[in-house]
């Protein structure tokens, strides 16, 4: 439940006297049931109920009729799920928001009771080197094998042989994925015919991270250089290095704005079109203590709409989120915070999702935490991920990937 900005006392505090009076008298009169909502006025009322999740203002329509009177009302559950926009992909815009509201409590308790809309295991029978997940689709790279399976029904949809990938991407609209192998190959396909749309080559640099936005393609080089290109154009549109802070993360929020997370975890705002650096959030160095691992996504994004961009990054044991407002370039909406000490304690974070969080321990045992609730996976072999030597150059760990409705988890045998 989100924390109020004022505390119980600080309301009471700022009632008129008559205000007061009515609270006194009401408490006086039946202490054992004294209900303060009722003696708070209508818009102190929507503003308490508008500051709560989706769950909470649900058990709040069970306290009684009073409450459920006001709790559900068009303001307060248009407000709510605005706010649980910044946490999480809302369904279409098309519904209202009291079918928003209840999309979005019935995907909270599928993730808090660990009751999945589809649970199904992919026997693969070769090492995966990368996965990734999309509203629609979800992808994995093994052996010479790169493929991608529809998420509502499981569905193998799209196969093509390549060699193992170090980095995949799916564009937002589900049409394209993005490759980057381990031959310094580059290519962009399409998920509905199987069919190679773009392909190059790079002799010199490697490439560590792929992100794909429609037509654009961002890459980010082992050197800490980015560059963006028009793969239907075959052009480069811009290069970006830094050589004192160099990128660590990449993603392409819009065809306007590339963020890039650095070494120091220094969140920078480019411009696509000419590379140059529009904004930069340096306040993060004080939520993580060590530097941006190398070779892992940490950063993820939601972009409801051109002028906002919902940030989240993470390590092993903190997180933070922010909002970025691209017309003015400020930041608001602010929160850190350590994840559950039951996920942390002897644990390696494998993904985590604004609300969500995925973690393993050297015993084997998956973990999930969303909501201040804790539980752990059912997934194959959760027992053996690690091997005799957890903590080695090359650990046996399961590589996820997590989204607002899906977790998909990828075991090396």
């Amino acid at each position: 439940m989100p924390k109020s900005t004022r505390s119980l006392k600080e309301i009471i505090a700022g009632l008129t006297p008559f205000e007061q009076s009515i609270a006194k008298r009401e408490l006086l009169r039946c202490h054992d049931n004294f209900d303060i909502i009722k003696c708070l006025p209508s818009d102190m009322v929507y503003l308490v109920f508008s500051l709560l999740d989706p769950p909470s203002i649900y058990e709040c329509f069970k306290v009684s009729k009073f409450w459920r009177a006001h709790a559900k009302t068009n303001t307060v559950i248009t407000h709510i799920v605005t706010a649980s926009g910044r946490t999480s992909r809302l369904p279409s815009p098309l519904l209202s928001p009291a079918a928003c509201l209840r999309f979005l409590y019935a995907r909270t308790q599928r993730w808090t009771h660990n009751q999945p809309i589809i649970s199904k295991s992919i026997p693969i029978f070769e090492s995966v080197s990368d996965i990734v997940v999309s509203p629609t689709w979800m992808a994995a790279s093994f052996g010479r094998h790169l493929r991608a399976w529809r998420i509502d029904t499981v569905r193998l949809a799209f196969s093509v042989r390549e060699n193992s990938a170090k980095s995949l991407a799916i564009c937002p609209s589900g049409e394209f994925i993005a490759y980057a192998g381990y031959l310094r190959k580059v290519a962009v396909f399409s998920l509905a015919t199987s069919t190679e749309l773009f392909a190059q080559q790079f002799v010199v640099d490697t490439v560590d991270q792929v992100d794909v936005f429609y037509n654009l393609l961002a890459l980010r080089k082992r050197n800490g250089c980015v560059e963006v290109f028009d793969w239907k154009l075959d052009q480069r549109v811009c290069r970006i290095k830094n050589d004192v802070d160099p990128a660590c993360d990449i993603k392409l929020c819009s065809k306007d704005w590339l963020l890039v997370v650095t070494r120091s975890w220094t969140v920078h705002v480019y411009c696509v079109s000419d590379g140059s650096l529009a904004h930069s959030v340096d306040s993060l160095r004080a939520v993580f203590d060590t530097p941006f691992p190398q070779h892992s996504r940490r950063l993820k994004t939601l972009c409801p709409d051109s002028s906002v961009i919902h940030v989240f990054l993470f390590d092993d044991t903190a997180y933070a989120s922010f909002s970025l407002h691209t017309g003015r370039f400020w930041t608001d909406n602010f929160r850190s915070g350590k994840f559950p000490v039951q996920c942390k304690a002897e644990s390696r974070v494998l993904d985590a999702h604004f609300a969500h969080m995925v973690a393993v321990s050297q015993t084997g045992i998956i973990t999930h935490s969303a909501n201040g609730h804790t539980n752990e996976l059912s997934f194959p072999r959760p027992n053996s991920v690690f091997g005799e030597q957890p903590h080695s150059a090359h650990p046996a760990l399961p590589i996820a990937a997590i989204d607002d409705d899906t977790a998909v988890l990828g075991f090396s045998n």
